[in-house]
């Protein structure tokens, strides 16, 4: 991750003075590809799509802790599993 973006040297001669960029990066300069109707709506899918992860990542942590605490936890707190990581993708996503 570069913090520098470009390098210019300023260089004053006779004839006046002289910018040269001598370093210019590219990386992490690349703007999403959206047209200006539609950035909204890919506002909006954006933030599902993290609020899916967040459900998915949540769910995932909550099966394995009921599957280690008893024999068959992930059936037992399936609901309760499922609504505790719902809760939390909602939070994510409003």
């Amino acid at each position: 991750m570069a913090f520098i973006r470009t390098v210019t040297v300023i260089r004053h001669e006779a004839a006046g003075t002289r910018a040269e960029v001598v370093y210019r990066s590219d990386a992490g300069s690349k703007k999403r590809k959206v047209s200006r109707g539609l950035r909204p709506l890919e506002k909006v899918q954006r933030r599902v799509l993290k609020a899916q992860q967040v459900f998915g990542d949540e769910m995932l942590r909550r099966h394995e802790k009921s599957s280690r605490k008893r024999r068959n936890g992930f059936l037992r707190d399936g609901g309760r599993n499922q609504a505790g990581a719902m809760s939390k993708a909602l939070k994510k996503l409003f």
